[in-house]
């Protein structure tokens, strides 16, 4: 949202990546496959025991076994990251990943354990493990995910038996993106997400940036927000249809706020208007919305736009995004072709190499550790598990004064 003069000092903080500036955390590749493996060769490099202690405490959330230990005597570092992370155990540590990507916020310690709440907090990682062996464009396209009897009904099907079983997302929906947990994700019931909000699903546009490529949209910092005649244009394949404004005059339509502010509108019209067309057809739980569900909105609800408009905007369903603002941008429909652009995306590797690090505890890892993950996912087939190898084979980790 751009707010227009002294107003936005007060509104901006309540809105994350309504207006705000994109960080691209996620570091440039090694240059060879040989940076996956490359000798450590730091002053402080951890010895066998306490590498394989921190290894494990990160990996399995517990420290080692007697036979883990041992093998500290002969010790072969690609040999014991391999074995652990085909351990089941190692679900712990792809589990603190899932966690760091698509954090589970609106979980709180009230939810009862009949309700379907505490079912959806476990079913993006559900997703994930029990696809480790492809490649991590994989949970970003997918249709088949897995529900358990209380989550099936969110997605209009059924399942009967005990824990998550297989089951078909709609149409509408795909991959990790339209699983009723991640759109309530970013979505704490202080802030719900609808297009129809003020904040027009922007904290899931944020979160498909962070999950796609690794960048954080952070609040705006004071600088020349508001002035007019200052924006820059979205680009010709995204629709505008969203022009709204508060009775006031300040815009919050998705392509209004685009033309208004240069501070805002450099994330406005690279990344939130593109990208919000994709998560028009949720509402604030995750579900489903319909033409008929925008007409039964009250005033308050619509904040003041007449049905019809918003009904037109619920109408859009195509827009355009480069994932990597290099190549041209390409057009998509709906959720289910912004997951094909994120499948496909160059940057998945850079991603991993920002969230990985910061999914153990080291928030400001260094490049070393992004691209030891990025050339390791490059090289080995593009999974989550390959990207995991290259962190615990990074010298960031293996020195002790760099390993979180």
């Amino acid at each position: 949202m751009l707010i227009r003069g002294k107003v936005w000092a007060l509104a901006a903080v309540a809105v994350l990546g309504a207006c705000g500036k994109a960080d691209d955390k996620a570091a440039g590749p090694a240059s060879s496959d040989d940076a996956v493996a490359a000798p450590v060769s730091c002053a402080e490099a951890k010895a066998p025991p306490a590498y394989i202690a921190g290894l494990t405490q990160d990996l399995f959330g517990r420290a080692p076994t007697a036979d883990e230990a041992q093998q500290a005597l002969a010790f072969d570092a690609e040999a014991f990251v391999d074995q652990a992370l085909a351990k089941g155990e190692a679900a712990t540590g792809v589990g603190k990943v899932v966690d760091t990507i698509f954090p589970m916020d609106w979980v709180g310690s009230a939810i009862g354990a009949d309700d379907a709440e505490a079912d959806l907090a476990l079913e993006a990682k559900t997703l994930v493990l029990r696809n480790l062996d492809r490649p991590w464009s994989y949970v970003f396209e997918t249709t088949e995910a897995y529900c358990t009897e209380k989550t099936a009904p969110l997605y209009g099907t059924s399942v009967s038996g005990e824990g998550f079983l297989p089951c078909k997302l709609p149409p509408e929906r795909a991959g990790l993106f339209g699983l009723v947990s991640v759109l309530r994700s970013t979505s704490p019931a202080a802030n719900p997400q609808a297009f129809y909000k003020m904040n027009n699903n922007y904290h899931r546009v944020a979160r498909a940036l962070y999950a796609v490529r690794g960048v954080d949209v952070q609040p705006a910092e004071d600088g020349p927000v508001g002035e007019l005649g200052g924006g820059l244009a979205v680009d010709a394949c995204v629709p505008t249809t969203d022009m709204r404004q508060t009775k006031s005059g300040h815009a919050f339509g998705t392509a209004a706020v685009s033309l208004v502010g240069s501070t805002c509108a450099s994330c406005h019209s690279r990344y939130h208007a593109p990208l919000s067309v994709a998560f028009r057809r949720f509402g604030p739980a995750g579900e489903l919305l319909s033409g008929e569900d925008v007409a039964k909105l009250s005033d308050d609800e619509r904040l003041g736009v007449p049905a019809a408009h918003l009904a037109a905007i619920l109408a859009e369903n195509r827009s355009c995004w480069s994932s990597d603002d290099v190549r041209l941008p390409e057009v998509y429909t709906g959720l289910p072709g912004l997951a094909h652009l994120a499948a496909g995306a160059p940057t998945l590797g850079a991603a991993l190499g920002a969230q990985i690090p910061r999914a153990f505890g080291a928030v400001g890892a260094d490049a070393n550790a992004a691209g030891a993950v990025e050339a390791a996912f490059k090289a080995r087939g593009g999974t989550l598990t390959a990207a995991l190898r290259g962190f615990f084979l990074s010298q960031s980790y293996r020195c002790a004064r760099r390993n979180p």
